[in-house]
């Protein structure tokens, strides 16, 4: 290939990409501008709220690159093509810079909590048993709880935790949820929102750790997908505002966690921070993704999934405190299986 003809591909790729990069940057602009504007009105800003994150991430390399070529070259074109990614980039940045800062422990923790959604698996748990005991939290909560996963877990975690709450899906084993303490239990109800089609499970359990007690509500909103429609997050929302009901109720210490089937972009989450703190948020490092899981071709078997090293590209798994102090929170090194990764976190007083 002559050396003019090399040069013209490379001109045409250079001015393509430039192209599309313009595109990306105007679209993500206009995206945040409408949904500052009208919110999840639209299912369609519902949907990818899911994806922000993702999608504003391609402007933290174009917004240097374009800029300081620009600045070499003098060319006002490329200036502009960087100004087209600074919405993206700076709300990225305001959003999620702070979570890449190191920071210590803040201060001593009194106990440490688990959640874990455990993929309804109904043949081999020892896996997820052996995340669990390798996490050593003083309180689990785990979602997706099949029969067979409750008798298995247990009886190997019987030793560690003695106090067991345990409402296995019969049926949908989707629907099953269960907690395991250190700490005596001294209430516990488990529910279904029945109006609603179709449901999943919530628990509610009292715990009394060492003289406090402290509500746990372990909860798994139906997700925007479940409804039949291409999304609609009403039912999720209403579940979400049931829990919060009842948690304003209570007169100690409140701590709701679980799989919440939900972004941090959402109208729900923002219903939720408005009365309680998103421990990861406080206390973590880094973006929290939970899901999914994609080592394993059978943690996904409605996605057809093929085993595939990649990361966890959604945050779903959360655990919200009130009344308490967020010390540590990590997301866990090995899903266990599962599609999701267990979250930990480590709370004070």
């Amino acid at each position: 290939m002559k050396k003019s003809n090399r040069y013209m591909i490379l001109r045409i790729i250079g001015s393509v990409f430039m192209a599309l990069s313009g595109v990306y940057g105007l679209s993500v602009a206009g995206f945040l501008a409408l949904r500052a504007l009208i919110g999840e009105a639209s299912s369609v800003i519902g949907f990818l709220n899911n994806f922000l994150h993702l999608l504003m991430l391609p402007s933290l390399i174009l917004l240097p690159l374009f800029a300081g070529v620009a600045l070499l070259r003098r060319r006002a074109a490329l200036l502009l093509l960087a100004l087209t990614q600074i919405p993206a980039a700076l709300t990225f940045l305001q959003t999620y810079g702070g979570l890449f800062v190191p920071r210590a422990a803040a201060g001593t923790a009194a106990f440490a909590v688990l959640t874990y959604n455990i993929h309804a698996e109904q043949n081999d748990v020892s896996q997820m048993i052996a995340v669990i005991r390798e996490a050593d939290a003083d309180v689990v909560a785990v979602q997706e709880l099949s029969e067979y996963a409750a008798e298995q877990l247990a009886a190997a975690l019987r030793e560690l935790y003695p106090y067991q709450a345990l409402y296995p899906g019969s049926t949908h084993p989707t629907q099953g949820q269960g907690v395991f303490s250190r700490h005596p239990i001294v209430e516990e109800e488990y529910w279904q929102n029945k109006q609603l089609q179709p449901r999943l499970g919530h628990l509610r359990v009292l715990v009394d750790a060492n003289g406090e007690r402290i509500a746990f509500y372990n909860t798994h909103p139906i997700h925007p997908g479940m409804t039949g429609s291409f999304y609609n997050d009403d039912g999720r929302g209403e579940e979400i505002d049931i829990v919060l009901r009842r948690a304003a109720e209570e007169s100690v210490p409140v701590v709701i966690l679980g799989d919440f089937n939900m972004g941090e972009w959402s109208d729900d989450y923002a219903r939720i921070t408005a009365q309680f703190t998103d421990v990861y948020r406080a206390a973590g490092y880094g973006l929290g993704l939970t899901f999914p899981e994609w080592s394993r071709a059978d943690s996904l078997p409605g996605f057809r999934a093929r085993a595939l090293p990649l990361p966890p590209v959604l945050r779903l798994d959360y655990v919200f405190v009130s009344g308490l102090r967020p010390v540590e929170a990590r997301v866990w090194h090995t899903a266990g299986g599962s599609d999701h990764y267990p979250l930990l976190v480590k709370l004070g007083y």
